[in-house]
């Protein structure tokens, strides 16, 4: 099992949480912070959110549990 710092550093660079991909499990939902707005990527598929409440909205839409991250927190 990897340490928490061994995970951070295998991180890409802004990411700040990821989720299970309900759609498509060979993929994962990966969230970044990227100047001010959101950056989500989820494999197969990417999107954009201005702002908090917005990504909120939209990983809601695509069934993601947004309470239980496999790393992070929004």
């Amino acid at each position: 099992m990897k340490t928490y710092l061994e995970l951070v550093e295998g991180m890409p660079q802004g990411m700040i949480a990821s989720f299970d991909n309900p759609d498509d499990p060979e993929f994962e939902i990966q969230v970044y912070k990227m100047q001010g707005k959101f950056y989500i990527d989820a494999g197969n598929w990417d999107d954009e959110a201005k702002n908090k409440s917005e990504l909120m909205s939209k990983l809601k839409k695509y069934k993601v549990d947004v309470k239980n991250p496999n790393f992070g927190r929004i």
